[in-house]
């Protein structure tokens, strides 16, 4: 931490920080608390962070407020930083114009947890100390409702202009007045004295010290924020384990960051077409049909020679009532990616409760679609296993609306992968897919055209 003038000031905010980190309060926060680099401010209003994980006060605020207050203040800057509100706005493209409405919103997407928390640990050892209410915008001092995000909020403030300009104006005529006793207050008009700083809108304020290698004080680089968040995440999961008081808002932030990151159906179902091609392409078999790489070493013995046979593929394709427009227009993209995965032409069997249509495909683009009556994939799986030559892999195109065969032996050494277009839970299917069958939910919006 740079050295500070005011002793005072020091001791509060080295308080503030051991209060918040502890087991009592928000320990899974530790890595963040205690990550940041504090800076004493003068010229900051309050206080604020930067990009680079620097959180400044103005010390004689910081004396007036004391250790409690400033706990809390702590907690709503560096809750700042966990939810990512600079990149966000960085996407947004917020400007010096528009940067008191931004600071507005990310406040009010945080003070309502923040408040949330205040009342339901009120009494208890995770209690917050309320921050003063000039400094605490809520959604309701903006007309809106809580549990938005902040982009929500912003949209919602720049669609009313006499509330767009009432925030501009606060922050224009902001000035913060220390009086002798230490006790701030405000020459605006007493609301929303706040400025979070160049670490929460991507603006930066004119107290910021600027870039670490200009400035000469350390700052945190974004791969060490972002390896703070993960590390703040992973405590958050530990922490949410068993009857631990984690708020419900930090327990959704983790599981959201922590979650693996999504794989395009295309990308999962084309995997599992190759690597069921390549398993039984890895089944050879002796041929006399031409002569083996090594007679010439065994003239007097017919060796045989080895054939790797090439999988045979066909699609049963969903055509009943139950299939709405979207879900065949996802059969098409399905059948479009089977068709890239396998590099050749496939079978594809058009069924309902009867078979409708057999026919070669090189592309899922043409597919004119027949039947619309019942269900029931039986019928096209045991049409797809009486083809010549058998297939080796029978992919099934349905929005799952239909009974299965019973047992794997039915299939007769052919692998059964479904592709399901409208993704359920099995418990509330009438006939769920077997345990057995390679099983990839195909979803609406990346189709292939």
């Amino acid at each position: 931490m740079r050295p500070w003038k005011n002793r005072e000031a020091y001791d509060v905010v080295t308080a503030a920080r051991v209060l918040l980190a502890s087991p009592e309060k928000r320990p899974y926060l530790a890595a963040a608390i205690y990550g940041a680099i504090f800076i004493e401010a003068p010229d900051c209003p309050s206080v604020g962070i930067d990009k680079h994980m620097r959180i400044y006060f103005n010390p004689k605020m910081v004396v007036a407020w004391g250790v409690k207050v400033m706990a809390t203040v702590l907690y709503h800057e560096i809750s700042h930083t966990m939810r990512q509100h600079l990149q966000r706005w960085e996407h947004m493209g917020v400007t010096e114009v528009t940067h008191p409405i931004a600071n507005a919103s990310a406040d009010a997407e945080l003070n309502d947890d923040i408040d949330d928390e205040i009342k339901a640990y009120r009494g208890q050892s995770e209690a917050l100390e309320p921050i003063p209410k000039s400094w605490f915008i809520l959604p309701e001092d903006i007309k809106a409702p809580r549990n938005r995000t902040m982009e929500e909020y912003y949209d919602r403030i720049m669609k009313d202009p006499a509330l767009a300009e009432q925030i501009k104006a606060a922050h224009s005529k902001r000035s913060i007045v220390l009086t002798d006793g230490g006790r701030a207050k405000s020459t605006g008009n007493g609301q929303w004295e706040s400025d979070c700083g160049g670490g929460v809108t991507g603006v930066p304020a004119k107290w910021e010290l600027g870039p670490p290698e200009k400035s000469g004080v350390e700052g945190l680089e974004s791969a060490d924020i972002f390896d703070i968040r993960m590390r703040v995440a992973g405590a958050v999961r530990a922490a949410s384990r068993g009857r631990g008081k984690v708020p419900g808002h930090w327990t959704e932030w983790s599981d959201d960051l922590l979650a693996p990151a999504p794989v395009r159906w295309e990308d999962e179902l084309g995997e599992a077409v190759r690597r069921t091609l390549y398993e039984v392409s890895g089944f050879l078999f002796a041929t006399y049909a031409r002569l083996s790489r090594r007679a010439s070493a065994c003239p007097d013995i017919v060796l045989p020679s080895w054939r790797r046979p090439c999988p045979e593929v066909v699609t049963v394709e969903d055509t009943s009532g139950s299939m709405g427009k979207d879900d065949l227009a996802l059969v098409r993209g399905t059948v479009e990616a089977i068709c890239q995965a396998h590099g050749a032409a496939i079978t594809s069997v058009q069924c309902d409760s009867q078979v409708r249509a057999v026919v070669q495909r090189t592309t899922g683009r043409s597919i004119e679609f027949l039947g619309r009556g019942g269900t029931d994939m039986r019928v096209g799986i045991a049409a797809a296993l009486a083809l010549q030559p058998k297939p080796d892999v029978v992919m099934v195109i349905t929005d799952g609306e239909s009974p299965w065969p019973e047992d794997q032996t039915e299939m007769n050494g052919a692998r059964l992968i479904i592709a399901l277009v409208r993704p359920r839970p099995r418990e509330i299917l009438d006939w769920a897919p077997p345990d057995w069958a390679r099983v990839i939910e195909v979803h609406p919006g990346t189709e292939k055209s």
